[in-house]
């Protein structure tokens, strides 16, 4: 089989192959888009197609995760979709962005101690929350980035690296920590990598998530 013959599985998926305008709709907004906009392009695709596993898995390149959209994604697909791995995974956003205590409740071991910390430390500040790793190169990348932002606005907003690193590759992040001299707090969840990636969605990284002072993501 084809690799098209492959991934048309569902009731829906031959007609959005063949629609080729509209394929090309959804990649022309994604490269112009504002994400707001964007996200209602796409819900409106999603509409026409809503037994299409083809459009439900398009959500995870292109959609911000902002709650509204996603449950606006999440009541527009089918039951058989909602059964799928991109809409559990959409159940499992909205249930975190609906959360108030997902973080506070969170204990985990600081890289440089035994001490056990939870993620969010000030919860007057602005907080950001970055699940990371040694092996991922992408993560790298972002650590000038977050420097910058940590020198320009660090009185008002305090970052915190989440490590799923596994105890395999954990000298190699704490010895990352030290070479490049991070000055904000990195906590482990080298015990519990699963159970993290799962409660906050952390399979894909770098992900950034910005808490406010009132605990909202």
């Amino acid at each position: 089989k084809s690799y098209r013959d492959e991934f048309i599985v569902y009731e829906g998926d031959e007609e959005f192959f063949n629609s080729l305008k509209m394929v090309e709709e959804f990649v022309h907004g994604l490269r112009t888009l504002p994400g707001d906009e964007f996200a209602k392009l796409y819900i409106e695709i999603l509409r026409k197609y809503p037994a299409s596993r083809s459009v439900l898995t398009l959500s995870s390149i292109g959609i911000t995760p902002n709650l509204s959209s996603l449950k606006e994604i999440y009541s527009t697909i089918s039951p058989q979709l909602k059964e799928s791995y991109y809409g559990k995974r959409i159940a499992r956003q909205i249930v975190f962005l609906e959360g108030d205590t997902l973080f506070t409740n969170s204990m985990l071991p600081a890289w440089n101690s035994t001490n056990l910390e939870p993620i969010i430390k000030d919860s007057s500040k602005y907080n950001l929350v970055v699940f990371s790793a040694s092996w991922c190169g992408p993560c790298h990348k972002q650590i000038p980035v977050l420097k910058e932002i940590y020198n320009y606005i660090h009185e008002y907003l305090e970052i915190v690296y989440v490590s799923i690193d596994e105890l395999e590759t954990l000298e190699v992040w704490k010895a990352l920590m030290r070479k490049e001299k991070i000055p904000w707090r990195s906590v482990l969840a080298v015990n519990d990598v699963k159970e993290v990636q799962d409660k906050y969605d952390a399979k894909a990284i770098p992900l950034t998530l910005l808490v406010m002072p009132d605990g909202r993501k």
